[in-house]
């Protein structure tokens, strides 16, 4: 679907008789009036979806509602059923008002997603959002499963702070696949301070005025395949290897010696709070690295290392 200048929705209501159970892909774009794509009656049908693109939808709410009036017994029956099981890529590009990609309860099973690029949303606050049923629900399974993400680029998402709202986990083993981290001019605060990213290879992160921290100590054990690490223009950047919360200073002699051990390229620019890249104690992992390219740090002490 493209340029359908005054289409507001794709269904009416009732929703809960239609199914698409035999659509594999979906593409709309520049249809400026559109609110909504699915409601969550049809996501439950949409068994064989394989791609979602979704470009210039200036209007644009929920991709997926998190609510669906017309679904009776929603509330007993919604975590049950496997949704968007063979979904493999979403792209998502300048749709002003979207505030999230999609509900949580859908999210947490995306056992195909391999890649999930998301540009100019300049309202997203969390790529995945809790919704009112599940809030409601006593017993929330916390955990987020993206078993086969391999590709994550996130730009121009000026108010995105968070991935996941607070409370709900994306344990390591989730996100095993993950080897190309792209994020460019988005409110985030935290990128890969938390999370074990045992497979990724590139790691580029630019405009984020809000970053403070790139990596903690805690984690770092995980990085084993790095190979490049891109930062430019993070104002509030202070710390590229940061000790974990509450540990000694001697955290760093506990890294293990393959950690990082594959990072060959670190280019920094413009991050004006940053004094140093890498701490003097954890200086010997870095076993392969051959190049740094240093400018417009102007707090930087001259050396790449600090004690």
């Amino acid at each position: 679907m493209n340029e359908l200048l005054v289409l507001q929705c794709l269904w009416k209501d009732p929703t809960n008789f239609i199914r698409m159970t035999c659509l594999s892909h979906i593409e709309v774009g520049n249809c400026v009036g559109l609110k909504t794509i699915f409601t969550q009656s049809i996501a439950q049908t949409l068994r064989f979806l394989e791609t979602i693109v979704i470009c210039d939808c200036r209007e644009l709410e929920y991709i997926i509602e998190p609510s669906d009036p017309h679904v009776e017994g929603e509330e007993e029956s919604f975590s049950t059923v496997a949704y968007l099981e063979r979904l493999r890529e979403i792209r998502v590009e300048g749709c002003g008002r979207l505030k999230f990609i999609l509900p949580l309860s859908i999210a947490q099973r995306l056992p195909s997603l391999t890649k999930m690029s998301v540009k100019g949303a300049q309202q997203l606050e969390q790529l995945f959002s809790d919704d009112e049923r599940r809030g409601r629900a006593e017993d929330k399974d916390k955990d987020i499963e993206l078993p086969k993400l391999r590709t994550l680029e996130l730009e121009h998402l000026f108010f995105l702070s968070s991935i996941i709202p607070a409370g709900y986990v994306i344990d390591s083993s989730c996100l095993s696949k993950l080897c190309v981290v792209s994020i460019k001019s988005c409110g985030i605060e935290d990128a890969c301070s938390v999370y074990q990213l045992p497979c990724l290879t590139h790691l580029d992160i630019i405009e984020c005025p809000n970053l403070r921290i790139l990596f903690r100590s805690t984690v770092a054990r995980a990085f084993k395949t790095l190979k490049r690490i891109k930062i430019k223009n993070c104002q509030s950047l202070d710390t590229i290897l940061a000790q974990g919360e509450g540990h000694s200073v001697d955290e760093f002699d506990l890294i293990e010696p393959t950690c990082f051990s594959t990072l060959w390229q670190i280019e920094i620019e413009g991050c004006h709070k940053l004094k140093s890249v890498i701490p003097f104690s954890a200086a010997q992992k870095f076993m392969k690295l051959k190049k740094i390219e240093i400018k417009k740090l102007p707090k930087f002490g001259g050396h790449s290392c600090h004690g």
